[in-house]
């Protein structure tokens, strides 16, 4: 079964009441959905987010998944990046990232699922790589027949008992295609 997630969810977006305080989001984007997409971007700040506050607004059953790139290795403060994603504990599915990478924020002994950027899959049919994570645009979601193909692509390229694909755009895309996947069995 998918997971259908978002990339992100600290931004301005119609999703969200306009009273909505900012720093209620991520627990009210966690009642529609089981996971996120943290980008690499947002650990390109001086001090990395307070993730326990994170697990906090969450639910036990939340997960993570957490992009992290060269930017991070050379970061004075990639230590500090490496404790807050390690916080995350059992509710951080997978870090997106190259060995090297991984290996330099997060150290050797660091056991958490690590997934090569190229094999996350990127909404093309005969993508190649077998998947358990994706990432698409929410350009590529503009009809229902559009998010069909993307559904049916991803699983037949999809390998895992957990699935996630994560929408990069605007949030109110993700209940449409959440829809279309229970109507298809896939979600």
């Amino acid at each position: 079964m998918i997971e259908i997630g978002a990339v992100g969810w600290d931004r301005a977006d119609p999703f969200y009441p306009d009273d909505l305080p900012e720093d209620w989001r991520l627990a009210y984007y966690a009642n529609t959905s089981a996971a996120v997409w943290v980008p690499a971007e947002a650990w390109l700040v001086e001090t990395p987010p307070d993730t326990a506050v994170w697990r906090e607004d969450v639910s036990e059953a939340f997960r993570f998944v957490v992009a992290l790139d060269e930017r991070h290795a050379d970061s004075p403060g990639c230590t500090a990046i490496g404790q807050a994603v390690a916080a995350l504990g059992e509710q951080l599915e997978a870090v997106v990232a190259t060995a090297p990478v991984h290996a330099a924020v997060l150290g050797e002994a660091f056991t958490a699922i690590r997934v090569e950027p190229a094999a996350v899959w990127g909404g093309e049919a005969g993508q190649g790589a077998v998947a358990r994570l994706a990432r698409v645009s929410a350009d590529r979601l503009g009809s229902p027949r559009a998010m069909r193909e993307v559904l049916e692509a991803f699983v037949d390229a999809a390998d895992g008992p957990r699935l996630y694909l994560f929408v990069d755009g605007p949030l109110d895309v993700l209940d449409d295609l959440r829809t279309l996947g229970r109507l298809m069995g896939v979600c």
